[in-house]
């Protein structure tokens, strides 16, 4: 699949998802590598980036390195936010760690990049994934690390 060929709703997808997809096909299984395309088709066309309005919430920290984590409120539900070796998360509920009932994932850079994201990168991540929860789309999965 060439980079003119990903569309999302008849416009293209952003450079994010094409480097996504471009990152998956050298680092992954073909067949984990359409999962990732497929999970950032869902992301991109999900709600237009116009339309994305970051929600109201309390974050109560956010450090670290390897990983980068946060943990606040949104709505009254915990969430949790982690960002170690090639993908970051985003988890929401009354037990975000054990037992989410919202979560979000994506893939940021190769290896062990996520895990050394600056706290405004991070914070970047965590309001986009907000903002999708917020307007109520579902999250985002990849397959597990291993």
């Amino acid at each position: 699949m060439t980079d003119q060929n990903i569309e999302t709703q008849d416009r293209p997808i952003t450079d994010l998802a094409k480097s996504l997809y471009e990152l998956s096909a050298r680092t992954t299984p073909a067949a984990d590598a359409d999962l990732i395309l497929a999970a950032a088709k869902h992301v991109e066309g999900s709600i237009p980036a116009s339309e994305l309005h970051v929600p109201e919430y309390d974050l109560a920290y956010l450090g670290g390195n390897c990983p980068v984590q946060a943990e606040g409120t949104i709505k009254e539900k915990a969430f949790y936010f982690r960002a170690r070796g090639d993908r970051w998360s985003l988890s929401i509920g009354a037990d975000p760690i054990g037992a989410p009932e919202w979560t979000h994932v994506e893939i940021c850079g190769a290896a062990f990049e996520a895990g050394w994201m600056d706290e405004d990168e991070a914070q970047e991540y965590l309001e986009r994934a907000l903002a999708l929860y917020a307007a109520g789309r579902p999250g985002a999965q990849l397959p597990p690390v291993g």
